[in-house]
C-alpha cells in the first residue's frame, strides 16, 4: 500500500482538530513524519504541538511550536510563521504568562494583516481579546472579540463565529449582565453542537454553568458543569477539568456544602499546579483561603464578600488551528 500523500494526511488533520481529538493528531503527525521533507516536517511539529496544547502539556507544546517555528522560517514561509507566532502565544496565555502572550499575539497579528491574511486577523483579534478579558479589562475584550466577530461572519468561518459569540457572553457575564450572557452562550452551544466541536461544547456548558451558579441556579449549574466536565475527562484536557472542577466547587459553596467545595478547590488546585498554571493556582488559592474557618461561620457578610470571587473558564485560549 503506497503512502499517502501530504494533502490527504493535511485533511484527516484539519478533522481532528475540528473535534478537539489530540489522540487522532498525534497520530497523523507520525504519519506526516514519514514524508521527510522540510514542509511536512514543519506541518507535523505544529500539529504535534496543538495536540500536546489539547492536552495541556505545555512544555512539550512549546517545544514542538518553536521547532516548527525554526522551519517555517527557514522555508521563508511568512504565514506559517505568522501562525505559529499565535501559537506560542497560546501557551503563554494559558500558562498565564499575558505579557508573553501579548507580546507574541500582537506579533503575529501584525504579520496577518501584511500578509492580506483576514482569518488569521480574526483568530488573533479574539486570542488578544482573551488576554484582557483574564487580566479583567473587559472593554479592551469587547472592542477585540467584536472585531473578530464581524470578520469571521463576514468570511462564513462558523466556528469562529461560535468562539467569539461564546467569549463575548462571558464578558457579559463577569460585568452583571446575565441575560446578554445566556443569550452569546446558548447561541454558542447551538453552533459547537451543529459543528461536532466537542471542546467547544464542554466550554461552553461550563461557562452557562458558571452564570447560572453567579445567579442561585445551583442545580442547573451542576448540571452543565458535570456535562463539561465529562467531555473533558473523556478529550484529555486537564486544563478543562481543572477549570470546570474550581466551579463545582464555587456551586457546593453557594450551597452552604462547605467540605464538598473544599475538595473540589484541592483538586482543582492540584491539577492547576501540575499545568504551571498561574492565574488557576492564584484564583483556586483565593477561593480556599474564603472558606468559613468552621462550617458554622455562614453569616451573610462573610458570603456576601466570597461571591466576588469567581472561576470561570475561558474558551479563547484554545483557538481554530489552521493548516
Amino acid at each position: 500500500m503506497s503512502p499517502r500523500t501530504f494533502d490527504e494526511i493535511k485533511e484527516d488533520i484539519r478533522k481532528a482538530v475540528a473535534t478537539s481529538d489530540a489522540e487522532a493528531i498525534l497520530r497523523y503527525a507520525a504519519e506526516l513524519d514519514g514524508l521527510a521533507t522540510p514542509e511536512t516536517e514543519a506541518v507535523a511539529s505544529r500539529s504535534r504541538g496543538w495536540a500536546l496544547l489539547l492536552r495541556s502539556d505545555y512544555s512539550a507544546a512549546l517545544s514542538d511550536f518553536q521547532r516548527a517555528l525554526a522551519i517555517h522560517d527557514e522555508l521563508g514561509d511568512r504565514g506559517g510563521v505568522a501562525r505559529v507566532t499565535g501559537n506560542i502565544g497560546h501557551v503563554h496565555n494559558n500558562t498565564g504568562n499575558y505579557p508573553a502572550a501579548l507580546e507574541h499575539y500582537h506579533r503575529a497579528l501584525a504579520m496577518h494583516e501584511e500578509l492580506g491574511e483576514r482569518s488569521g486577523v480574526a483568530s488573533v483579534a479574539s486570542n488578544i481579546g482573551s488576554v484582557h478579558f483574564s487580566t479583567g479589562n473587559y472593554p479592551e475584550a469587547l472592542r477585540y472579540y467584536h472585531r473578530a466577530l464581524a470578520l469571521h461572519e463576514e468570511l462564513g468561518e462558523r466556528s469562529g463565529v461560535a468562539l467569539v459569540t461564546g467569549n463575548i457572553g462571558n464578558v457579559h457575564g463577569m460585568t452583571g449582565d446575565y441575560t446578554e450572557a445566556l443569550s452569546h452562550c446558548h447561541r454558542a452551544l447551538a453552533l459547537h453542537e451543529e459543528l461536532g466541536d466537542r471542546s467547544g461544547v464542554a466550554s461552553v456548558s461550563g461557562n452557562i454553568g458558571a452564570v447560572h451558579s453567579d445567579t442561585g441556579g445551583y442545580p442547573e449549574a451542576l448540571s452543565h458543569l458535570q456535562r463539561a466536565l465529562a467531555i473533558y475527562e473523556e478529550l484529555g484536557n486537564r486544563r478543562g477539568v481543572a477549570a470546570v472542577t474550581g466551579s463545582i466547587g464555587n456551586v457546593y459553596f453557594g450551597t452552604g456544602d462547605y467540605p464538598e467545595a473544599l475538595r473540589y478547590y484541592h483538586r482543582a488546585l492540584a491539577l492547576h499546579e501540575e499545568l504551571g498554571e498561574r492565574s488557576g493556582v492564584a484564583l483556586v488559592t483565593g477561593n480556599i483561603g474564603t472558606l468559613p474557618k468552621r462550617t458554622s461561620d455562614s453569616s451573610s457578610a462573610w458570603r456576601a464578600q466570597r461571591c466576588g470571587t469567581r472561576h470561570r473558564q475561558h474558551r479563547s485560549c484554545i483557538p481554530r488551528f489552521r493548516l
